[in-house]
């Protein structure tokens, strides 16, 4: 059952919504577009969806949605049998609603073409992944190239994408990046700017999804967090352990030179795989996700970088729940108890901060904390963002996610710049 103050409270926070009085119903709207209402004396809620989007015709095929009688039957109305609705469903279904109410207002305005509503349903609350640059991406090189993976693990049959750079010879560096909850791979690739990067440095990026019942709305279990696979404990720990098998076999991959990465869901289930496996990895990345996972001590040394806003309200900088806090089982971790595992395991000490000038003035300011060793001077890195939001840092916000992303830090050099001073030292 999905209580009303959540519906609200989800609905509320999508960007320029109003909340409106209809017929006696509680209504939301973006601009002049109404895309849901509920029905107080019958406990009714009634969702605006494109006929084509998948979530929505998965619905109704489980008979969790059914079509609307009456007038708006032709427009893509709804209804949500709350008693049977999951979670994640939920959100899936209300920013699909949403986004379509923004598509059919910028056309009401402009005709200027139609975007899918269903592919920017992934572009949630629950951390969907990294938005829109901040400066246009280049072309991809004439070379460059994907291949879909298939991987079975757990009794099932498992999806990555693999970009790999032009030129490609020889054995290259491999980056793991995992999407955040409510995401896909697809999704971590054309929002982050992985692919772009690999391009000009020759590393091969892999981009795997998560799992869930709603199509590309996919989590990861990454312990606490989130949905679909934390409820179902799929085990992907052992898929990502069969995905790098699987790509350091191809012999195109330098197994002393694999690196994890992820956002928010992402970035803790990149932890709790580091944790199991670190003599697999050379070093690790997380931006806005922390280690929700008892115990976080980890099995051995690894060197990481971790990336967060102080205005996260997903994933709280100091720990606990945030406004906009769904998903988990339990209170986040705060963000200095995850990196202190690792502090431990890899007998680091002496941190040293530095203020990064400021590239612009955008409410946002970002301090540096290296922790070291004897060995390796940024053996630990945290890169705190002062009021930055939950966001890949150096990507446009996404009207999904109020929080602030900063443009004083670009994520995607700043993982790949740790990543390269590091080779796998212990196996």
């Amino acid at each position: 059952m999905v209580p009303l103050e959540s519906y609200r409270k989800e609905a509320s926070a999508l960007a320029e919504v109003s909340e409106v009085e209809h017929f006696g119903m509680l209504a939301f709207q973006r601009g002049k577009v109404r895309f849901a209402a509920f029905d107080p004396r019958k406990g009714a809620l009634s969702l605006r969806l494109a006929a084509t989007d998948p979530v929505r015709a998965d619905g109704i095929a489980r008979g969790v949605l059914a079509p609307a009688p009456g007038k708006y039957g032709n427009e893509g109305w709804t209804t949500v049998d709350l008693e049977r609705m999951e979670w994640d469903e939920f959100v899936a279904l209300l920013a699909s609603a949403h986004a379509l109410a923004a598509e059919s207002g910028a056309a009401r305005r402009r005709r200027r073409g139609n975007t899918p509503a269903w592919m920017l349903a992934v572009i949630l609350a629950m951390a969907a992944g990294p938005a829109a640059p901040l400066h246009a991406a280049d072309p991809a090189p004439a070379g460059a190239r994907s291949e879909e993976l298939r991987i079975p693990s757990d009794g099932a049959v498992r999806t990555a994408h693999l970009h790999l750079p032009p030129g490609l010879q020889g054995k290259r560096p491999l980056v793991v990046a995992l999407h955040g909850g409510g995401s896909n791979g697809r999704t971590m690739e054309s929002h982050s700017g992985l692919s772009e990067l690999a391009d000009r440095k020759g590393f091969l990026v892999a981009y795997p999804d998560g799992s869930g019942r709603l199509g590309s709305f996919l989590t990861w279990n990454a312990g606490w967090c989130c949905g679909h696979a934390r409820d179902k404990g799929v085990d992907d720990v052992a898929f990502l352990d069969r995905l790098l098998d699987a790509l350091i076999a191809s012999g195109r991959v330098d197994p002393d030179r694999v690196y994890m990465t992820g956002m928010s869901n992402g970035a803790m289930m990149a932890y709790r795989y580091a944790a199991a496996h670190p003599g697999r990895l050379a070093a690790l990345g997380a931006v806005a996700g922390t280690a929700d996972f008892d115990p976080p001590a980890p099995a051995g040394p690894l060197p990481v970088v971790h990336l967060h806003g102080t205005k996260d309200e997903n994933v709280p900088f100091e720990g606990g729940r945030g406004s906009r806090t769904i998903g988990t089982s339990q209170d986040h971790r705060p963000v200095q108890q995850t990196l202190d595992a690792w502090i431990h395991a890899d007998g680091a000490g002496n941190p040293r901060s530095t203020a990064l000038p400021a590239k612009v003035q955008d409410g946002t300011a970002v301090t540096r904390t290296a922790w070291s060793t004897g060995q390796d001077s940024l053996a630990v890195v945290l890169y705190r963002i002062e009021g930055g939001g939950h966001a890949w840092p150096g990507r446009k916000k996404s009207p999904f996610l109020p929080g602030r992303a900063t443009a004083n830090l670009d994520a995607d050099s700043t993982l790949w710049d740790f990543f390269a001073r590091h080779v796998r030292t212990v196996h």
